[in-house]
């Protein structure tokens, strides 16, 4: 008889965990078997993918999109890159627009990574804080006893720095490696309100890239338009790599009238664009369109409504 119960229990077993928690946690088995493919697969074809789409204004508040749950509203699939067995390789692209300076000095564009999670945390540490007069690997957090990488997993984060922009990221080393895009090529964009004028701004990331002899490391480049105007090298070095979410605009609590500055067609590219890609990225120019994140995509409904970009450059219009 003992034998009998055991065999009814083991057959209760099975059925329980091949059938119903296979059924009742099937969101949650489709997902991890997606991203279990992802991470096995060795090569993926070359994709690029919209994080946002239209023309989108900085004086919004922060907004989070998530790239691993693909069941919220917020969600973009962002794929691995094409060389996996050799290293990683990505790229990022935006068109950018700005016109006054104020208001723009160390704030974040966009990041990927984990995000702080209140208002009291961030006045913590030093991912939303810091000074332009400081390095980024230089500074040195209050101690809360919290651990570091809780909060400064970025990989890349983009900001507004010194009157350009600076693109910082994780490696095994060091994490808070960066690379400028000083005020001097910065000062060569012009753009007004009369002759507002949009730049593609394209940042290229190579890991495992082979310097020769044995040396291997990152290679960073950045386009502005259809040139290369920056490459940064790391040897001995490698990308610490995330799947966090893409946090945009993370230190805008409030939305702040005092910026008058834009982009256009966030995109994730997943392999490192060379100056070809660009030209022809440059070359499709980027849809004018109201400001549109995916939740408008999967939901048809627009995030931001014309109304309010028109009331905010009837506002600035009137400086």
């Amino acid at each position: 008889m003992k034998a009998l119960y055991v065999a009814v229990g083991v057959i209760i077993g099975l059925i329980v965990n091949l059938i119903v928690l296979p059924y009742i946690f099937s969101e949650y088995y489709d997902m991890k078997k997606k991203h279990k493919d992802d991470k096995y697969k060795k090569t993926s074809p070359k994709e690029s993918i919209y994080i946002t789409k239209g023309v989108c204004n900085l004086v919004q508040g922060k907004e989070e999109i998530h790239t691993y749950d693909f069941n919220k509203n917020m969600y973009v699939d962002l794929k691995p890159s094409v060389n996996r067995i050799g290293g990683n390789q990505f790229t990022y692209s935006f068109w950018l627009r700005r016109n006054k300076l104020s208001g723009l000095d160390n704030k974040i564009m966009f990041f990927r990574g984990t995000d702080l999670k209140s208002e009291t945390d961030m006045k913590r540490g030093n991912l939303y804080h810091k000074l332009k007069t400081q390095l980024a690997d230089s500074l040195e957090p209050e101690d809360n006893g919290d651990r570091l990488n809780e909060r400064f997993i970025k990989c890349p984060l983009v900001r507004f720095v010194n009157n350009g922009l600076r693109v910082e990221f994780n490696t095994i080393k060091n994490p808070h490696m960066s690379v400028d895009l000083d005020a001097e090529i910065f000062s060569i964009l012009k753009s007004s309100k009369k002759n507002p004028k949009y730049n593609l701004i394209t940042i290229s990331f190579q890991d495992n890239f082979d310097f020769g002899g044995r040396e291997r490391g990152i290679k960073v480049e950045a386009f502005i338009d259809d040139a290369l105007v920056k490459t940064s090298s790391f040897e001995n070095n490698s990308l610490r790599m995330n799947e966090g979410k893409i946090i945009l605009f993370a230190n805008n609590i409030e939305e702040n009238d005092n910026i008058d500055a834009d982009f256009a067609e966030l995109m994730y590219h997943n392999y490192a664009m060379n100056i070809y890609d660009v030209e022809s990225l440059y070359n499709k120019g980027f849809n004018d369109i109201t400001c549109q994140l995916p939740d408008s995509w999967t939901d048809n409904k627009q995030r931001y409504t014309m109304a309010k970009v028109n009331l905010y450059n009837e506002t600035q219009q009137l400086d």
